[in-house]
């Protein structure tokens, strides 16, 4: 970024005559401490658990609990039963808004307990609305908070009242999330003031890209789309472009203010020059005092501190990405071995039985060969049947049989048929002897494989471990540091304002001083301030096409995600999607570009579904981006969705739970009952009952 900015700063200086370089790094150079990425941090956001109990105003006690899985959830419920206000209680558990909840429906409620997920870490709030608001975020998973002896030291923070909580949950998902407040300028709200003041996107801002309200469902993000489309990408000089934009346009207010004050000036009395003097110099005294400040010196270390953390952060949990894939590798390979094993084991006990079967075959054919032998050769003594002694006169040779005294004919022939299928069963044993050596030796080279490849697993595993605990060291580490600049930033807020206030002062006084003193000062001011705010809009036009030139493939790809998913919706009169420099998303429909609120309000709902999970899977399929992966959706199919979209709605459920089940958590819930029993991770109630 830094040759970058110094190239703009060389090429500005050339074009514009009143300004010069130290000049321009004045206004162009910012030492932020943020630093803009747009890899993703692979932080994922699920709800594990949501309990809520009170009681009503006809008495009827409220005890609402619900566990929620990965993947897609889906709650089933009638219009006006109680659907919408389950997700507001989740929505004010996370981000603080109370009020986001009715007010008659808040004052039943007495305590909300809420478990959740970050990546592998598990935390539960347990927030108490009676008499006054109790808010606290443990660091523990929900289940085991009533087994625990003493949680106090598993409290991150906890908060005596809304406005702290509200301002604690958001540091909490700030840092979690590597989130920060983009800005910009509006009027001031105090009555009869004319001021231009500065405004903060808020964990509440950024909560819009992942609760998708019924009543949102014409409007893309609101007035701050733009903003929240450019954290949750985080692509490099969002920040910087963000901070010059603000400068800009406060030049331009004061700027206005300098014009309107040379139309209405008047001479004043020279006898004011010396007050003003005097006051110039007591405030000059005062700003050197604040300059020497040493907490200015250690927010800067902070902020350098910071940045490094952060690229380490990220490039361990690219490395963690990388490991988990040759862990998934390892593994495969390891199945693989342990299926050729069993084959090859199955093949040897099969030939084993194939040599039983012809040992026996070729004992049977020897003991009928030595058997024919046997009776050949016999010498009878005495007659089997009578007793007597029998006369042994004749040989085998005169062809009589010594028992019988019957010729004998002896078939040579056949006996040379069974002795050659014995030496063909010798034959076969012998070759099924060799089969056997060879899977024996194909058998352990597999143990040995396989044996590397258990080693090879274990070895990853570590591997796994050890980065989740560098990770965590490292998390621990910028959260302190974290702690550290906002402390830091406390202490020396009065201080920031003080400087402010006084720099304004001066400003008005050395104006009036000039002015009194040489009319021709305030042109010279007009147009030194209207170079610089030149300087300004070159600057982000150059910084604006900068990011766009790094970042137009992350861009496509985000366009063609929505696109298929819009398809899918069953809208595919939408043919083209495209994503200017200023994050402007144009639909081509029908060969006419249009913008969000130019399409048909019964097609928004399916557009603005498909931008959700367009950057949910870009950061899942890419790597890109900083979206928690957690969606509710309330009410997705309205009156005006048709049947086409109702089964694209379907299908696109279907199958985004089964691609990236285990990757993300979406919680819908409907009045639409045509969805029952399309998830498995279903909730649904009869018709007419209440959810509480």
């Amino acid at each position: 970024m830094n040759n970058d900015l110094e190239s703009i700063i060389n090429k500005l200086v050339e074009e514009f005559k009143h300004v010069n370089i130290n000049q321009a790094k004045a206004l162009i150079n910012f030492d932020s401490a943020i630093e803009d990425m747009p890899i993703s941090t692979g932080k994922r956001l699920v709800i594990n658990y949501l309990e809520f109990n009170g009681q009503k105003k006809n008495g009827e006690s409220i005890n609402f609990i619900k566990e929620f899985e990965q993947g897609v959830n889906i709650i089933i419920a009638d219009n006006l039963r109680g659907k919408s206000t389950v997700f507001k209680v989740l929505k004010a558990a996370l981000t603080g808004d109370v009020n986001s909840i009715k007010a008659d429906v808040r004052q039943w409620i007495k305590n909300v307990t809420l478990g959740f997920k970050i990546s592998n870490k598990d935390y539960t709030v347990m927030i108490s609305l009676e008499k006054r608001f109790k808010g606290i975020l443990y660091s523990i998973p929900w289940k085991e908070l009533a087994d625990v002896n003493s949680i106090d030291d598993k409290i991150i923070f906890q908060a005596n009242n809304n406005t702290k909580y509200y301002d604690e949950i958001q540091k909490f998902f700030f840092n979690q999330f590597s989130y920060y407040s983009l800005k910009w300028t509006q009027k001031s709200s105090a009555k009869d003031s004319n001021d231009l003041v500065e405004a903060s996107a808020s964990w509440k801002t950024y909560y819009k890209s992942i609760y998708l309200e019924s009543k949102d469902s014409v409007s893309f993000y609101g007035g701050q789309d733009q903003k929240v489309f450019q954290m949750l990408l985080g692509f490099e000089y969002t920040n910087l472009i963000n901070h010059l934009s603000v400068k800009r346009d406060m030049l331009l207010f004061e700027l206005s203010k300098h014009k309107e004050f040379e139309n209405r000036k008047d001479n004043a009395a020279k006898n004011e020059n010396g007050e003003i003097e005097h006051k110039l110099e007591q405030i000059q005294g005062k700003l050197e005092q604040i300059n020497n400040n040493s907490l200015m010196q250690e927010l800067s270390r902070l902020q350098n501190e910071y940045n490094r953390m952060i690229r380490k952060l990220n490039h361990t949990n690219t490395e963690t990405l990388k490991t988990s894939q040759e862990s998934q590798r390892a593994i495969k390979k390891q199945a693989e071995l342990l299926r050729k094993l069993e084959e090859y084991e199955y093949e040897e006990r099969r030939i084993r039985k194939e040599m039983i079967r012809y040992n026996r075959l070729l004992n049977d054919l020897l003991e009928y060969i030595e058997i024919g032998q046997f009776f050949s050769n016999l010498d009878i003594k005495c007659c089997p049947s009578c007793n007597q002694e029998v006369n042994n006169h004749h040989s085998q040779i005169d062809e009589i049989c010594p028992l019988c005294h019957e010729h004998v004919k002896i078939d040579d022939e056949n006996r040379q048929v069974y002795l050659h299928k014995i030496e063909e069963t010798k034959t076969l044993l012998k070759k099924l002897e060799n089969e056997i050596s060879l899977i024996k030796v194909k058998i352990q080279e597999i143990k040995d494989n396989l044996e590397q490849a258990n080693r090879e697993v274990e070895v990853i595993r570590n591997q796994l471990k050890l980065q989740g605990k560098y990770e965590e060291e490292m998390e621990s580490e910028l959260s302190n540091i974290i702690g550290n600049i906002n402390l830091v930033r406390q202490n020396s807020s009065d201080i920031s304002e003080e400087e402010k206030k006084l720099i304004a002062e001066r400003a008005v006084l050395l104006y009036k001083r000039d002015s009194a003193s040489d009319n021709s000062n305030e042109q010279i001011i007009v147009e030194k301030m209207e170079e610089e705010l030149k300087i300004l809009n070159s600057a982000i036009d150059f910084l604006d096409q900068k990011r766009y030139e790094k970042s137009k493939n992350i861009l496509d790809t985000l366009a063609s995600m929505m696109l298929a998913e819009i398809h899918e919706f069953g809208l595919e009169s939408i043919t083209d999607i495209e994503i200017d420099n200023k994050f402007n998303v144009t639909y081509i429909q029908n060969d006419v570009s249009m913008k969000f609120d130019d399409i048909a309000e019964g097609e928004q709902l399916r557009v603005k579904l498909a931008f959700y999970l367009g950057l949910m899977q870009l950061d899942i399929e890419k790597n890109f981006g900083r979206h928690t992966r957690f969606l509710i959706i309330d009410s997705p199919n309205k009156e005006e969705g048709d049947s086409k979209y109702l089964e694209g709605l379907k299908d696109v459920l279907i199958n985004i739970n089964d691609r990236y089940g285990e990757n993300l958590q979406i919680i819908i819930g409907t009045a639409t009952r045509e969805l029952e029993n399309v998830l498995k991770n279903q909730t649904v109630y009869p018709k007419g009952d209440y959810v509480f």
